[in-house]
């Protein structure tokens, strides 16, 4: 019975032992699984989601082509914004997030932006009806934006904004990809490209030396 007894507690003993090895090992991959959805949420971000769909899909290869209703400015005389900031944020910040806000409500994306710029489109994102008119819906709001930022920091600031149909841009993905110090290094981009597109940043720079947001 001694024998027994003392069988049985040193099978308890390993027992909870692997148990609590178990759990611990179930901890870890719980936790590697959370921090695996919050870096996959974090990528998607930075991702645009139509590049998210594809991946995904497959359903179309690159290049492609498609029209684009497109939208372009550019912050006049920027380089007076450089120190001005209001409630800890710059004002081309500001400015930046407040047309990316306008954009992603109207079924448009911001593709690029340099500072005091920024270059978007509708129709590459979702497909929206009648996207000329959303563009023009794009850049009122944001004109209205800009009137009310001037007011509510009371810093004088005008943008210049082009608007235009792009037809057949060239919608391309790059890979490049080095071996730099033992490592692989890879970067990979989307860009859209075309007359139209060119046409649109003249477009702006022509209204960039009229006064008028």
């Amino acid at each position: 019975t001694y024998l027994l007894e003392k069988d049985n507690r040193e099978k308890t003993i390993e027992l909870e032992k692997k148990n609590q090895q178990l759990s611990a090992s179930l901890k870890m991959i719980e936790e590697a699984r959370v921090r695996e959805e919050k870096l996959r949420k974090e990528l998607e971000c930075w991702v645009p989601p139509f590049l998210m769909a594809e991946l995904e899909n497959r359903t179309n290869s690159y290049p492609c082509k498609k029209s684009l209703a497109v939208i372009t400015y550019d912050i006049i005389e920027s380089s007076k914004l450089h120190d001005k900031f209001h409630n800890g944020q710059s004002i081309r910040s500001l400015i930046l997030k407040g047309f990316t806000e306008i954009l992603l409500k109207n079924g448009a994306w911001r593709e690029s932006h340099a500072g005091d710029s920024a270059f978007a489109h509708i129709g590459l994102f979702q497909t929206v009806p009648n996207p000329c008119d959303q563009l023009m819906v794009v850049a009122s709001e944001f004109r209205v934006f800009l009137r009310h930022l001037n007011v509510q920091t009371g810093i004088q600031f005008e943008c210049g904004i082009g608007l235009h149909y792009a037809e057949e841009c060239l919608i391309d993905l790059h890979e490049v990809e080095i071996e730099y110090q033992g490592k692989k290094i890879k970067q990979k981009s989307f860009d859209t490209t075309s007359r139209g597109v060119d046409l649109v940043h003249r477009v702006e720079k022509i209204a960039h030396d009229y006064p008028g947001s």
